[in-house]
């Protein structure tokens, strides 16, 4: 299982769930482009349950990264 985060200076939120990570990445970048600021970083985590979450996949608003 997937889920999408805006992140800043704090957490804004989850934006998106989903069980693929290829369409989490396509939500990311999406996101990332239609934000009106380009300093938040969009994270597609994984979630296991009983376990710390990892970031999967980051990107902000202009670049595409990994």
């Amino acid at each position: 299982m997937y889920y999408l985060q805006k992140s800043g200076v704090y957490l804004h939120g989850t934006f998106w769930i989903g069980e693929n990570l290829d369409q989490g990445i396509v939500e990311a970048d999406e996101h990332a482009e239609a934000d009106t600021d380009d300093y938040h970083q969009w994270q597609v985590c994984e979630y296991t349950y009983g376990s710390e979450h990892d970031i999967v996949y980051e990107t902000e608003k202009g670049k595409k990264a990994n």
